[in-house]
């Protein structure tokens, strides 16, 4: 130990002293323990990656999932709005398979979104689509998770947005079958389902500018949008469907409203509700959770072509009744991209 401590010298700046120390240390070392003592540790294999399960291996027990999953896996579905229902909503389509889910906020975690039944209290402080986008690829790696933050309201926002949702191919007259206003055949629509990365946009926002705003790009994009939204007391759920040429977009659907009386029946019922839903302000989360399953429910329903895809949903929480109705285009639509695919698909005179 002597010859160790003769190397070292107690001068000089604080590291070389540093230095001869380690370097006196690593002499002692060698000296007592000699290199081919030293056991060598036995390799260790490369950590293996978990293997990305297909929807049947996930959700075996769902016979519907297992007959038609190789359908889902290549939906495309972008969700515009991550709160109570657009969290949901896209939760339960990660949860049957869907291949490629497009988150799209510019909110962040609060503590009021802890409500919400989708975020936890580690979220709070991270954006909507940082927390959503890890929690749906823990729940199924199957399914691509994208992500943009975009604020519907940003002119600049919404056009970035528009670029990363556009169609390859414009969509000719002549590919899109049926009657506008047919509900029977509101599933397919092949030339609105096969020629662009993605199938359909949910919009989850309340923001009827920021509605106004996805639904002019779907109509440019010919991109059929899924609209979910809760009535001001949020006593009456309304799923829309809009096929850009098919059915009402968001600025003639009023007028089909109006005409049928609806918009006057929703006011009168949420003023009448209205000390009720303040009594039971713990409800909402609920509301968003049927909410959320309803415009799911849709979405399947309409990339599988199973069963009627009615345009328009409404349900009454209070009574748990539910209506549905089939607007064809308004032809006084103030739009001109509506007004022109009502043309498009419009038979020749």
């Amino acid at each position: 130990m002597s010859h160790q401590h003769d190397t070292f010298h107690d001068d000089g700046p604080p590291i070389v002293q540093l230095q001869a120390a380690v370097k006196a240390l690593d002499e002692y070392v060698h000296h007592v323990v000699p290199p081919s003592s030293v056991p060598t540790p036995p390799p260790q294999p490369p950590p293996s990656t978990p293997s990305r399960l297909s929807p049947i291996q996930l959700f075996a027990r769902q016979e519907f999932v297992n007959a038609r999953w190789k359908d889902l896996s290549k939906a495309h579905i972008a969700v515009c709005g991550l709160g109570g229902i657009g969290a949901l909503a896209a939760e339960s389509l990660v949860r049957a398979g869907v291949g490629r889910i497009f988150l799209v906020d510019h909110a962040r975690v609060d503590l009021s979104a802890l409500a919400e039944m989708t975020f936890r209290p580690e979220d709070v402080g991270c954006s909507r689509t940082q927390a959503l986008r890890l929690r749906l690829r823990s729940l199924n790696a199957s399914t691509d998770v994208d992500s943009f933050t975009a604020d519907f309201t940003n002119t600049w926002d919404l056009r970035e947005l528009r670029k990363k949702l556009k169609i390859s191919s414009v969509v000719q007259p002549s590919q899109t079958p049926s009657t506008p206003g047919d509900a029977s055949s509101f599933g397919l629509f092949e030339a609105l389902t096969q020629k662009r990365p993605y199938d359909a946009l949910l919009c989850c926002v309340d923001s009827e500018e920021a509605q106004l705003a996805l639904n002019q790009i779907c109509l440019e994009l010919s991109l059929p949008l899924l609209v979910a939204s809760l009535s001001p007391c949020n006593t009456r759920i309304s799923v829309r469907m809009v096929l850009p040429g098919h059915t009402c977009c968001l600025e003639c659907i009023q007028c089909a409203e109006k005409d049928r009386g609806d918009t006057v029946d929703t006011h009168v019922m949420d003023e009448v509700a209205k000390s009720l839903a303040r009594a039971f302000p713990a409800s909402l989360p609920h509301v968003e959770l049927l909410a959320g399953g309803l415009l799911a429910q849709s979405t399947l329903r309409f990339l599988l072509e199973v069963g009627d895809v009615v345009p328009f949903i409404a349900m009454n929480v209070l009574t748990m009744e539910m209506d549905s109705f089939s607007f064809p285009p308004h032809p006084a639509c103030r739009n001109e991209i509506c007004n022109q695919r009502q043309a498009e698909l419009r038979p020749p005179q």
